[in-house]
């Protein structure tokens, strides 16, 4: 199983059901949970992999229903992560007849409404089938070009000029969605408690945890719990166009912003549902994180190798490794994909408003995003064709598509395709003659010789420096690339990536001046923007001023900690 207990409340739940609560009354343990030596985090997880060990499952199944504030997701393949009980109740998984390849089992759409799949889902079109069709939008576009007036077309703006989005949530996995749009011109204003968005303080240096889903961000620090701290909100609402809340459960209904409530004040909402599981269901109410999502949609088991039962505790130390670096640090990691996913959900719903569609319900979740994210993998029919793994070393999937150390540091070589292998021997050939080699003569015989190709390449790639094999290969048309060996958040920071326009400049009130990840969509005819992050409630004061609250006004609600300025 993997646990999440992420926030400092859910770990204190956490402790507790293992009765270890106790044990930090030790000095020992001072400073918890940063511990200050890698022997005492052994220590200390041993502890807890014990305490775990010492319930079956069903007895932790248990647990979990009647203790909301400790979660856990049992490492599921991508094919049985269909089957999830949050899952099955959303009915996000179709079977449908696809020509020429029968039953296909498969995820539904990114997004749901109250009534299930955003839109019906079809069969795969064949291929070309749309040729005609889409070449008619492509002639049409075209010509409006060609008899367009240059002279009559305003300075081109942001996609997003002009909406305003109203947040609710914490963390990543959905606020980070919104940030996407806050490069295309949208105002976000990011709705926190009084204490912040636990984010903030999630790394030892203040703000760096949260400095990338601030960005481009106003902050409103207000108690939502409070009378006049929900009153604040409402007479917000008539002035944006999207809200997004990501609490699990029905939260947002008790706390007084659901739905309903913020589309009573103002009918022309777009309202997004971006939480863990579900806003109902049996998961609905469980807290929801990167590491135990990941589990549960079979990331972690696709690229941590597989599900493999640990015989003793060194063996599930192992496992645990392999699976958490799949997982928890791998790119492909759940909160991404969610944060992407409440972008996309929160632009289907403006465009849908746009076109005259209210989608009452809309809705997407981190379990369910994920899953689509392993469409490739956990699709099934008969005759699918074997899904490949990592090897055991993480260097990859095969011969033609791993990483293979140079003279001075490592490769990553990617010609996984049959019309690659020519170019391949063409630019291996004053190395090594691949093309003479009976044992990599066809597609076939390159797999069943996996281990003399991986012998061979390796020998090769060894002769040489990285750079001098990434220029020589990719010049031609092989895919080859230097591995770097360092965290990507300091390689961000080089001339090289910046350069290259992969980072940007933008000037932070905590951070100064400063680097930050560039707009990640651009545009041939609009402009985009790259703001840096916001300081807890820097915008509290102006949002109140513009809501009507005069100086004395805002000073007693700040005095009441209603709102944080």
């Amino acid at each position: 199983m993997q646990f999440a207990q992420t926030a400092p409340r859910l770990m204190q739940a956490w402790l507790a059901e293992l009765g270890l609560a106790g044990e930090l009354a030790d000095e020992k343990w001072a400073g918890f949970p940063a511990l200050p030596t890698a022997e005492l985090r052994e220590e200390w997880w041993t502890m807890m992999l014990e305490r775990v060990k010492a319930r079956t499952f069903d007895e932790w199944q248990e647990t979990f229903e009647r203790n909301k504030d400790v979660s856990a997701e049992i490492f599921r393949t991508p094919e049985d992560s269909l089957t999830h009980p949050q899952t099955v109740f959303e009915k996000r998984v179709h079977v449908l007849d696809q020509p020429g390849v029968g039953p296909v089992r498969q995820t539904s759409t990114l997004v749901h409404t109250n009534t299930g799949p955003v839109s019906e889902l079809r069969p795969a079109p064949a291929v070309g089938a749309d040729d005609e069709f889409l070449g008619a939008l492509i002639q049409a576009a075209a010509a409006r070009r060609a008899t367009a007036d240059p002279a009559g077309h305003a300075e081109p703006g942001r996609p997003l000029d002009g909406i305003t989005v109203l947040e609710f949530g914490v963390m990543f996995a959905g606020p980070y969605g919104t940030t996407v749009l806050t490069d295309l011109g949208a105002r976000v204003i990011h709705v926190e408690t009084i204490d912040g968005d636990g984010i903030r303080s999630l790394v030892a240096f203040p703000e760096a945890g949260g400095a990338k889903v601030m960005q481009g961000k106003e902050s409103l620090a207000v108690d939502i719990t409070s009378p006049e701290g929900l009153a604040i909100v409402h007479r917000l609402v008539p002035t944006v166009d999207l809200v997004v809340q990501c609490f699990r459960g029905d939260a947002a209904e008790r706390l007084g912003i659901g739905e309903a409530t913020l589309k009573g004040i103002n009918q022309d909402l777009v309202y997004l549902n971006a939480p863990g599981y579900g806003t109902t269901g049996p998961y609905a109410a469980r807290p929801a994180y990167a590491p135990s999502i990941d589990a549960a949609a079979g990331l972690s088991a696709t690229d941590g190798g597989g599900v493999h039962p640990p015989a003793d505790l060194a063996e599930t130390k192992l496992r645990a490794a392999s699976l958490h670096a799949a997982g928890a640090v791998n790119c492909a990691q759940a909160d991404g994909i969610a944060a992407l996913a409440v972008g996309t959900g929160l632009l289907l719903g403006l465009y849908a408003k746009r076109r005259g569609i209210d989608l009452p319900g809309l809705t997407t979740t981190m379990l369910g995003s994920a899953q689509q994210s392993m469409m490739v993998v956990n699709t099934m029919y008969d005759g699918r064709p074997e899904t490949m793994s990592v090897d055991e070393e993480f260097y990859g999937l095969h011969a033609l598509y791993r990483l293979y150390p140079a003279a001075d540091g490592w490769v990553f070589l990617a010609a996984p395709y049959e019309h690659e292998w020519a170019a391949l021997v063409a630019a291996l050939a004053p190395y090594a003659d691949l093309g003479a080699d009976e044992r990599f003569a066809s597609h076939e015989l390159r797999r069943a010789n996996d281990d003399a190709l991986i012998e061979v390449l390796a020998d090769v790639f060894a002769r040489r420096g990285k750079i001098d094999w990434e220029k020589e290969l990719t010049a031609q048309d092989v895919g080859c690339v230097e591995a770097v060996e360092e965290n990507l958040e300091w390689a961000m920071q080089s001339d090289e990536f910046y350069n290259a326009g992969y980072s940007v400049t933008a000037v932070s009130p905590i951070f100064d001046e400063h680097r930050r990840l560039a707009p990640i969509t651009r545009f041939s005819r609009s402009q985009t923007k790259a703001d840096a992050g916001c300081t807890l409630g820097q915008h509290t004061t102006a949002i109140l001023q513009s809501l009507g609250y005069d100086e004395a006004a805002i000073a007693d609600l700040a005095e009441r900690s209603v709102v944080g300025v």
